[in-house]
Parts: structure tokens; C-alpha cells; sequence
């Protein structure tokens, strides 16, 4: 019967949600991740923002990156189901493909990066935590890498990044609007076993005598990406110049003819190369002074989250963990789940106010055991201003430790206390367990005796 009720009350908040966005005709796609739906709206102007944020099940509206973002908080999948369903379309379907995207400059990078990557967060943060589990095992001496155990655990939890570029054909292509099955056929050249073998034993190879430059794109990203958008073009120019009778035969065997020896003798190693260069470039910025680096990230990344343009800083996380295996720029960030949870934690302590407690305590209890910080930043910490300036100073504060120590991520991580057990034996582990505790209790002493009062709440009626 509980069960029942979740259901009727999700069906209803979706229900206002879309009335208050303008409606089913309004809504050009929608994505969600793991606290926020996303929507691309026709016309941002006829949403009733400030009537939305009024809503018991909805913790704040954003307009950023060409996006509105309604967060929900972690029960945001059951919302968004609801939500599809009112509008009677697929689960997670991008309609890029018949539409016209208006957007430009950083609004439109920062929506197609989101859009690409946003479905793929929970299976990449859960095989990067697997990864971590593992490291964490054989360093303890808990298991042999040389056991079979270990081995089928490495590979449930290295698939995911090996085979990512064909993952990263199908987002690419709903967001492109290109044909997703063409798409994979096309990444799937860039890890054919055999190309894989012949690159490895170091054999040269040409294709109608141009010499192939054989490149291991296991785990890539920029690569597939910009294939995918090239065949987007291809395929729509075909359809249009094809005769009907034909077109569904000879367009998907055109497309793959043609971006197949397109992608390996020149998309791929030339976007291989800009992808080389923009590791290298912000390695070398970041080793010029780790310190002030880790300073400064730490302070800005909450700031980026709330906007959503963190995710203008993924495509370098994931090229860095394709060039290098590792990434140095979300380690410095390790302390911002702790921090938010601190100063939440903090107001749950001191406030008298009944309600604000509750939600105090869980949200500051869902961001340092579950990494969610969304309903401790919008519904706590930002709201208040002062707990937020102060959480967002104690990350950075973290950040000078963790870059001084040259932390590292082999993967994607959620930041937790059921993850830092893992992250503590990477190397620059224990800089980051520092990081995350100074996170904690900085923002909890100054959210405590600077940054919180429950005079604040009149102000905020």
C-alpha cells in the first residue's frame, strides 16, 4: 500500500512539474543524473520557475548550460519515470535528431557534454569504486592479483573503461542524432581485436595505400565522439539525396564504408593528438603548482555543481584517465561531499526549528555516507549562503593537501565514507583522507559559530 502511495504521489509531482515547465509542447528532451532532471525547454521564458520551486517534492530550479534543471534529490529516477510516462515516450531518449538546437557557445558545449555523459555516471562510478575495492585488497594482501577471483573482478570492473567508446557511440548518437547501431559499428572498429594485435606487434598497414596509423583507443573518449558526429552529417545528407526504396539499405552500408576508414585514418589520430595535447597542457599547469591548483579547484568546484559547468571539466577527467590511466583534478575535490555534509550538520545541531533539523540531518547524513550532496547544497547550505562560502573555503582548504601530495583516481570515483577506505590506499590516499576530514569539521566549526543562526530563518520565509 506504501508502495502505491510513493507511486501517487510521483505521478502527481510530475504532473506539475511538467505543467510548470509549459507543458508537454514545451519540453524539447529531457536527462536526468542522479539528483536532477534535466530539461531542454523550447521556450525557458513560459516555465513558472518561482511556482516550481514552491513545490514540497521539488529543492530548487536552475537555468544553466542551456539546461533546466529541476532537483529533486536522490529519488530523482522514480520522478523522471513518472514524468515519461505522463509524456508517453522512451526512458532516457534524446530527440536531437529532429531538433533544432539553438543553443551556442558554452551553453551548447556544456548541454552536449552533459548529454553524453550523464547516462553513463552510475555504472562508471560504480565500476570505478569496484576498481578502488580491488586496489584496496591487494595492497592489504586480502587478495592475490594473480588469483582467478581477482581477475574476474578486475574485468567486471575494467570493462566499463576499456570498451567505453562504444558506450560513448550510443549517448553521442541519441544526442547527435545519428543512427546508434551504425555508431557502434563504427567504434567498434576502433577496438577490433585484430587492428588491436597488429597495433601491438607494431606492424605497419595502409588502407588503399594510405598508410594507417594504428592507435590503442581502449578507453578513449574524444575519438568515438567526433566520429559519431561526423557520421550524424553523413547520414542526414544521405537520407536526404537517397530515393526511399533504397535508402534503408544503402545508407547504413554506406555510413560504415565510409566513417570506418574516415575514423582510423584521420579522425582518430588527430583527435588522439588533440586529446594528448589537452592532457598535457593541464598536467603541465597543474604541476606548476600543485598547491595553488588544488586551492583553487577545491574552492570553485561546489561553485561549478550548483551551475552545472563542472561537467565543462569531465571530457579533460576522462582524457586523463585514457592518456595517462590517471587523473589529478577530482582528487582535489575529495573534500567538497565532507564539507557540504559538515555544514549541514552543523545547522541540524544548532537550529531549533523542527522541520529545517529533520531535513538538515538527512541531507547532511545522504552526502557523507551516500556522496549526494544536492540536498545539503539547495536545500541547506546555499540557502543560508554563509555555510555554503564556508564549505566551499574548507574544500579548498583540503585541495592544498591533496595537491602537494600528487593524489590520483585510476577511475571515476563517488567521494564517501564507505569509499574512503579504498581511496586511502591510492596513492595520495591518505592526503585525500585528510582533505575530506578537514572538509568535515572546517565547515562544521565555522558553520557552527559563524555561519548559521536561526535568525537567518525569518529571512528566508
Amino acid at each position: 500500500m506504501a508502495n502505491q502511495q510513493n507511486v501517487r504521489d510521483y505521478s502527481n509531482l510530475a504532473k506539475t512539474i511538467i505543467e510548470k515547465v509549459g507543458g508537454e509542447k514545451n519540453v524539447q528532451s529531457l536527462n536526468h543524473c542522479m539528483t536532477r532532471l534535466r530539461f531542454v525547454l523550447k521556450d525557458e521564458s513560459v516555465a513558472e520557475t518561482e511556482q516550481l520551486k514552491q513545490n514540497e517534492g521539488v529543492l530548487d530550479v536552475l537555468q544553466s548550460g542551456g539546461q533546466y534543471q529541476v532537483i529533486i534529490g536522490t529519488h530523482v529516477e522514480h520522478v523522471f519515470n513518472a514524468v515519461e510516462k505522463i509524456r508517453g515516450q522512451s526512458h532516457n531518449i534524446e530527440e536531437a535528431g529532429e531538433e533544432k538546437n539553438e543553443k551556442k557557445g558554452v551553453s551548447l558545449l556544456l548541454d552536449t557534454i552533459s548529454s553524453i555523459f550523464l547516462p553513463l555516471m552510475a555504472a562508471m562510478m560504480g565500476a570505478g569504486i569496484l576498481k578502488g575495492i580491488l586496489v584496496m585488497c591487494t595492497t592489504l594482501g586480502w587478495m592475490s592479483a594473480e588469483s582467478g577471483t581477482y581477475a574476474v573482478l578486475y574485468a567486471a570492473a575494467d570493462a566499463f573503461f576499456y570498451f567505453l567508446p562504444l558506450i560513448l557511440a550510443v549517448t553521442s548518437a541519441r544526442k547527435f542524432g545519428a543512427n546508434q547501431f551504425v555508431s557502434m559499428a563504427v567504434a567498434g572498429a576502433f577496438l577490433y581485436p585484430n587492428l588491436v594485435s597488429l597495433h601491438d606487434a607494431g606492424t605497419a598497414i595502409s588502407f588503399l595505400g594510405i598508410p594507417v596509423k594504428l592507435i590503442n583507443y581502449g578507453s578513449s573518449v574524444i575519438p568515438v565522439i567526433a566520429a559519431v558526429y561526423v557520421l550524424s552529417k553523413l547520414e542526414k545528407f544521405l537520407n536526404k539525396i537517397m530515393p526511399q526504396l533504397i535508402k534503408g539499405i544503402f545508407v547504413p552500408v554506406l555510413c560504415i564504408v565510409i566513417m570506418v576508414p574516415a575514423s582510423l585514418l584521420a579522425i582518430g589520430p588527430l583527435t588522439s593528438m588533440l586529446g594528448d595535447t589537452v592532457a598535457a597542457g593541464y598536467t603541465a599547469l597543474y604541476q606548476l603548482m600543485p598547491p595553488v591548483a588544488g586551492l583553487i579547484l577545491g574552492v570553485l568546484w561546489p561553485i561549478l555543481v550548483i551551475f552545472g559547468a563542472h561537467w565543462g571539466l569531465i571530457p579533460i577527467v576522462m582524457n586523463n584517465f585514457a592518456v595517462y590511466g590517471y587523473d589529478t583534478l577530482l582528487p582535489v575535490t575529495t573534500g567538497t561531499n565532507f564539507a557540504m555534509a559538515g555544514a549541514a550538520f552543523a545547522v541540524f545541531l544548532k537550529t531549533k526549528d523542527r522541520t529545517l533539523k529533520e531535513f538538515a540531518g538527512s541531507s547532511s547524513f545522504s552526502a557523507i555516507i551516500g556522496g549526494v550532496t544536492e540536498p545539503a547544497i539547495y536545500g541547506v547550505n546555499l540557502k543560508f549562503k554563509k555555510p555554503f562560502y564556508i564549505a566551499c573555503i574548507s574544500t579548498g582548504l583540503g585541495g592544498i593537501i591533496v595537491g602537494l601530495a600528487g593524489a590520483q583516481f585510476p577511475a571515476m570515483f563517488t567521494t564517501s565514507l564507505l569509499t574512503l577506505p579504498a581511496i586511502a590506499v591510492l596513492k595520495g590516499g591518505i592526503a585525500m583522507v585528510i582533505a575530506a576530514i578537514i572538509g568535515f569539521l572546517c565547515a562544521f566549526v565555522g558553520t557552527y559559530f559563524f555561519g548559521f543562526n536561526d535568525r537567518m530563518l525569518e529571512k528566508n520565509q
